[in-house]
């Protein structure tokens, strides 16, 4: 069998790097195919392997058309190719590409136009523009019969399914905000079929973007640049290259890979001012003897550091959903005892799908002036939670039942109890059923559902300093987008009987008068959700089964803007 490295060159991720590893590791022994005359050409498996035939001297080879088959390996040739892939945050990747094609290909002192217009010009080549969902789309074209440049599915999320199935066949993949790592990464996994192969760090053209800087600071700094609009219609623009990108992340630093060791200094720092020893004296799940392994542990080492770096990850011991949830627990406990209330205003936000953990914390550490609260489930990660912990916000953990609403309703009491005067409800939505309301119909998907509440609610720090300032006026007791405003009367649904019975419970009666937040995420005066506390919330939430309608989830859905109507203050659609 013939073994052969490819670097499938993703435009704008870290691909003149790469060459240049290779190049330097492989010298006359690396090559570039590409149809250089039909820059649009994709070309085929098939294809490359025509050509990896005919340069029997060829160890290594780059190319930007090429694209990896499923099952490519098994071929008449018996080549066995290893490939190398770098992802990148599809934002950053968009002002990367702008820079590139718009000023710096070109040889000019300045753009040739605004980030507007070329966003313009690009997002009118659908399904075929190199910044939108981009890399979702490359990755899917594996799963076709045969290479396409226009990807055509009535349902675009397959393409995401077909993206993340390929990404998951991967041996090694990296990103260009881990390059350093990444490197390091394919060394490990390929230095033994190449001995060649460098670890080479440094960059080429990615310098130019400034990528060592880390990524939340960048989309930061590109959104105060250009502005929430472009930010968000570039973000609109690549929901499944978000997904994408934040899962292909979670997937680097699980440890995924036998050959990656590499821990991010956060983690380290994050346990430092927990006790493991604490742990260590009082957890029977935590112990030294059948946690530590003895062959990958060095004399004297610290438990905390040892901790921080393989055992957070150890699967046989940390596994949230099984027997350790004790363990867990007390961290988190420990945790949320050294964090204090310092703010009027309080942000609730529920945790689900953790590869929206990245996106929160970027939006929300420009607002140091008020309290964050994080609720997630058993079956979040280790490095998600580790994540969390880092981040210094309050954290509560709850089995998975109730959606958004039974931890909110659940950690009501403790919000009583520090006094907040204002709460926001988030939650990182993620439809997947989805019935369409003609009314409507500018809801697509959960992605987009998501991106419109959390602009409206928690945007930038105008919208919030407008938000807060409503709610401290005496005659507004809830802040609705406006889009997903609805009212009861027209959007009851299966729920009538529930809300009924849910109403009774509270001593309030039942009308018809009133508009909610479909998706139930809003602002509202704490107060007005003091009649919640009567309600004993363990017995409520049935088992679900993925209802889009008719469970007590979507019956308290709907009370939540009843009690705003009952408050004789106005329900305010922003």
């Amino acid at each position: 069998m013939r073994k052969l490295l490819v670097h499938y060159h993703i435009f704008k991720n870290a691909g003149s790097s790469v060459d240049r590893l290779l190049q330097t590791s492989f010298q006359n022994r690396w090559c570039k195919f590409d149809d250089y005359k039909n820059p649009s050409y994709k070309i085929s498996p098939n294809e490359l392997f025509d050509f990896l035939n005919s340069r029997p001297d060829v160890l290594a080879c780059s190319s930007h058309q090429a694209r990896i088959g499923k099952n490519q390996n098994q071929n008449k040739y018996n080549i066995h190719i290893f490939p190398i892939i770098f992802l990148r945050h599809p934002i950053d990747r968009t002002i990367s590409a702008y820079n590139f094609e718009w000023k710096i290909q070109k040889k000019l002192d300045r753009h040739q136009g605004t980030l507007a217009e070329y966003l313009e010009l690009k997002f009118s080549e659908e399904k075929n523009s190199a910044v939108e969902n981009y890399q979702t789309y490359y990755l899917a074209n594996q799963f076709l019969d045969k290479v396409q440049s226009n990807l055509i599915y009535a349902d675009d999320t397959k393409y995401l399914d077909y993206a993340i199935d390929a990404l998951n066949d991967l041996k090694c993949f990296g990103l260009v905000e881990h390059y350093n790592e990444s490197v390091d990464n394919y060394y490990s996994y390929l230095h033994r079929d190449f001995p060649m192969f460098k670890k080479i760090v440094s960059k080429e053209n990615i310098s130019q973007d400034n990528s060592s800087i880390d990524i939340k600071l960048k989309l930061k700094s590109i959104r105060n640049r250009f502005g929430e609009n472009i930010y968000y219609h570039i973000k609109s623009k690549n929901i499944m290259d978000i997904e994408l990108y934040y899962y292909a992340k979670d997937l680097f630093f699980k440890n995924k890979f036998a050959y990656s060791t590499h821990i991010p200094y956060s983690l380290n720092k994050s346990f430092e001012d927990i006790s493991v020893e604490h742990l260590l004296n009082k957890s029977k799940y935590f112990d030294k003897d059948t946690y530590m392994e003895l062959n990958k542990l060095p004399i004297s080492v610290n438990p905390n550091n040892h901790f921080a770096q393989i055992g957070f990850f150890h699967k046989k011991v940390f596994s949230l959903q099984n027997n350790y949830k004790d363990l867990f627990l007390e961290f988190i406990n420990i945790h949320n005892s050294k964090i204090s209330t310092s703010s009027n205003n309080v942000v609730v936000i529920h945790i689900y799908y953790e590869e929206y953990i990245d996106e929160f914390l970027t939006l929300i550490e420009q607002y140091p002036d008020i309290d964050f609260i994080f609720t997630v489930v058993f079956s979040i990660t280790t490095y998600s939670l580790a994540k969390l912990l880092v981040s210094k916000y309050r954290i509560f953990i709850f089995e998975n039942m109730g959606r958004d609403v039974y931890p909110f309703l659940k950690i009501l009491p403790f919000l009583f109890e520090c006094n907040y005067k204002n709460v926001c409800k988030l939650h990182g939505k993620k439809s997947i059923k989805f019935v369409p309301i003609e009314k409507f119909n500018f809801i697509k998907n959960g992605d987009q559902w998501r991106v419109d509440l959390i602009s409206k609610l928690l945007g930038n720090k105008k919208i919030v300093k407008e938000n807060i300032g409503l709610l401290n006026e005496q005659d507004i007791s809830m802040l609705i987008p406006k889009k997903y405003a609805l009212p009861y009367k027209e959007f009851k649904g299966r729920n009538k009987e529930k809300v009924k019975d849910l109403l009774s419970k509270i001593d309030i009666a039942y009308h018809e008068d009133f508009i909610f937040s479909a998706g139930t995420m809003f602002w509202c005066k704490m107060e007005i959700l003091r009649p919640l506390l009567k309600l004993d919330v363990k017995k409520m939430f049935e088992k679900e089964g993925g209802e889009i309608d008719g469970t007590d989830a979507h019956a308290l859905e709907r009370i939540f803007g009843m009690l705003a109507k009952n408050s004789d203050a106005e329900v305010k659609q922003i």
